[in-house]
């Protein structure tokens, strides 16, 4: 339950996150990595599939991908 609303958390601020990422987001991506945060205040770091596995998931540190995260506003 406790991950879930941290995970909303981090979902919620990543708007600003999105719109404040580098041009180079796409060659990144291209590269097979993958932009992860382990906490609300984390800026993000790019890793490979495999960092993700050794480094995180393997010392059951929690994180969430927000490479693929879309944000969308609706101006009404």
């Amino acid at each position: 339950m406790h991950f879930n609303l941290w995970a909303g958390a981090i979902v919620a601020s990543s708007s600003l996150l999105v719109s404040a990422l580098p041009s180079t987001f796409s060659s990144k991506v291209n590269a097979g990595l993958r932009l992860i945060k382990t906490s609300e205040a984390d800026p993000g770091i790019w890793v490979t599939e495999d960092e993700k596995i050794e480094k995180y998931t393997a010392k059951n540190i929690n994180f969430i991908d927000i490479t693929d995260i879309t944000v969308r506003f609706d101006h009404t």
